[in-house]
């Protein structure tokens, strides 16, 4: 269902997680949350935005 939002958004996603401190990929907190921090400098560049 995931994958659908992404890829389905035609004008904007929003994206709702806890807090932003990214967590190591072996850790049981790691989540899609960690996913877009790590991709967020090439998320940047296509006009991806972070909000309050």
């Amino acid at each position: 269902m995931f994958y659908v939002a992404l890829t389905r958004a035609q004008q904007a996603l929003v994206l709702v997680g806890a807090d932003g401190r990214p967590q190591p990929p072996d850790s049981r907190y790691y989540g899609w949350q960690d996913e877009v921090l790590a991709a967020w400098p090439a998320l940047a560049p296509l006009g991806a935005v972070a909000g309050p």
